[in-house]
């Protein structure tokens, strides 16, 4: 994929800002607007999602040419690579470690991938081309190269999930250091 050129990128990051920075603004005009109007104000609630959230001074950084589902959350430490997908109601938390998403990588509807501090600091790590199901859970483990994760499925603390798994949908993984090796082809 061709880098963009600085100046394309300046002109990218300066019209986010300035996008962010309307719509924050059309929030406060229309609640402005309904305490005028009250009480023959009809209300609106709008909603306060931030898909990106800034937490202990880290923000997630996002490639090229991802999408983002409107009610997806990436908080905190969270960077996500070229062609990478989050899908609708997917949470990926780096609160308190970091998370780092390979490209070409799919997290699914309402999959949840989150990170450890306690008793050992764990990050999460998810490969190139993997692609996890709707409603898993991935929690500070690795996911490596081309693996699939099943609808359901349950990855805990300090597991590996090797290049070309799988691990099948609503299976729960909770050895710590367990190893699960590639299926043969």
């Amino acid at each position: 994929m061709a880098e963009l050129s600085p100046m394309l990128k300046a002109a990218r990051t300066l019209f986010k800002g300035i996008g962010t920075s309307m719509r924050t603004m059309g929030r406060s005009i229309d609640s402005f607007g309904v305490r005028l109007q009250e009480p023959f104000a009809a209300v609106e609630t709008v909603s306060r999602h931030q898909q990106f959230m800034r937490v202990k001074g880290k923000t997630p950084e996002i490639g090229d040419s991802v999408f983002v589902a409107p009610n997806a959350s990436l908080i905190g430490d969270v960077k996500l690579g070229d062609l990478s997908s989050v899908w609708y109601g997917a949470i990926i938390r780096g609160d308190v470690n970091k998370v780092k998403i390979g490209s070409k990588t799919n997290i699914q509807d309402r999959a949840i991938v989150h990170v450890a501090k306690d008793p050992k600091p764990m990050g999460t790590e998810i490969g190139d081309m993997v692609s996890i199901g709707h409603r898993a859970t991935i929690h500070a483990a690795i996911i490596e190269d081309k693996a699939i994760i099943g609808m359901g499925a349950t990855v805990l603390d300090g597991c590996v999930v090797q290049t070309n798994s799988y691990v099948a949908p609503g299976k729960f993984e909770v050895v710590i250091y367990l190893h699960i090796k590639a299926l043969q082809y």
